[in-house]
């Protein structure tokens, strides 16, 4: 999901809606794919803290602003089942 309003922004938007602040939406790519990276490296006990928070943050806030508030695309919505697997995974050490 990182990458995707970098590389191709108008298909980004078609599918999750029109946004006003696209700097902002560039800039949590960026933190995302920082986050993934690091993760990538360094799958340990010690990155945990940034791999569960970083995922109950992004699956939570999907969740509560396109289906609670309905401030975004319901389409988040999907992105919190991998942040959910990504949790339990870690959780289960697999």
């Amino acid at each position: 999901m990182g990458l995707w309003p970098l590389l191709h922004y108008k298909s980004f938007e078609m599918v999750t809606g029109r946004k006003t602040d696209t700097w902002l939406v560039k800039t949590i790519a960026c933190l995302f794919i920082v986050i993934g990276m690091q993760l990538w490296l360094e799958p340990s006990s010690k990155v945990a803290v940034l791999g569960i928070g970083s995922a109950l943050v992004i699956g939570g806030a999907d969740l509560y602003y396109s289906t609670i508030k309905k401030r975004i695309s319901r389409v988040y919505a999907l992105d919190a089942i991998p942040q959910i697997v990504f949790i339990l995974l870690w959780v289960m050490g697999i």
